[in-house]
């Protein structure tokens, strides 16, 4: 029993180095974020056949969560919140966005990280006092995007993105925008 105990002793001293290591070299991250939404005239975020009845652009916050894959690979997951207003009669019209994507960061070692960003989402509009025929709405969103970031401390930094979403839209596929 007693080789048995100094067995696993020594095992978990071998190994606790390397699991520190891999701590370190695959941190998570936890952040906020604001911004603005710019949706497309397109966009039929809410009721497609009338085009008064869909999200207007807006202001939005959300929370940010990542885990580094490896040197240049991040996955991240982000839940937004836009404080929309259908386009006509100012009604709230709640933008809630969830979205995975990948960002490759293409310049690790620099002060400033510029990166890319390409994965997938929804959003989803839904309003308690909403215009006739309006209905909650989800519709998919396909994400790329572009940035840079400025780690400022080990716990805290500077980030600025630009995303392009293709959703769909009352003819096609729209293109909104966001900023962070």
């Amino acid at each position: 029993m007693c080789r048995f105990v100094a067995a696993v002793a020594v095992s978990a001293a071998a190994v606790y180095p390397a699991l520190a290591e891999a701590a370190e070299k695959k941190p998570m991250e936890i952040g906020l974020f604001g911004g603005y939404n710019l949706l497309s005239a397109n966009s039929e975020l809410g009721d497609a056949a009338v085009a008064d009845y869909v999200a207007d652009s807006a202001p939005l916050f959300g929370l940010r969560g990542s885990y580094d894959v490896g040197r240049w690979l991040t996955a991240e997951f982000e839940a937004k919140y836009a404080l929309a207003k259908f386009r006509t009669g100012g009604l709230p019209a709640n933008v809630l966005g969830m979205r995975a994507h990948a960002r490759v960061t293409l310049t690790p070692q620099s002060a400033v990280q510029v990166f890319a960003t390409l994965g997938l989402g929804g959003e989803m509009l839904f309003a308690d006092k909403r215009p006739a025929l309006t209905e909650n709405d989800v519709d998919a969103a396909y994400i790329a995007g572009l940035g840079a970031r400025i780690p400022v401390s080990d716990w805290f930094g500077v980030r600025a993105d630009g995303r392009l979403l293709v959703v769909p839209g009352r003819e096609g596929m729209a293109a909104n925008q966001e900023f962070h």
